[in-house]
């Protein structure tokens, strides 16, 4: 889910897509410390969520959607940038 969000978000806000996708690496990364996964769940997971992603971004019946959410987003962005 982690990998799927922070890729879907990347997107929208493409100079923050880094910090996003550390973030979902760190997460992933304290899934694995903490014995909730094994690291094939944490590949696993970041290939699916990369996949789940791509679709959801592509599908014709979301653009709506997705182009809502990117104003949004952008406009509390550009309101404060950090």
């Amino acid at each position: 889910m982690i990998f799927a969000a922070a890729t879907v978000l990347a997107d929208l806000v493409p100079e923050k897509g880094q910090a996003l996708l550390q973030f979902a690496q760190g997460y992933a990364h304290d899934r694995l410390v903490c014995g909730h996964h094994f690291q094939s769940d944490v590949v696993a997971g970041e290939v699916y969520g990369g996949v789940i992603a791509t679709e959801l971004l592509q599908r014709a019946e979301l653009q709506a959607q997705i182009a809502h959410a990117r104003s949004e987003l952008r406009a509390v962005h550009d309101a404060d940038p950090r």
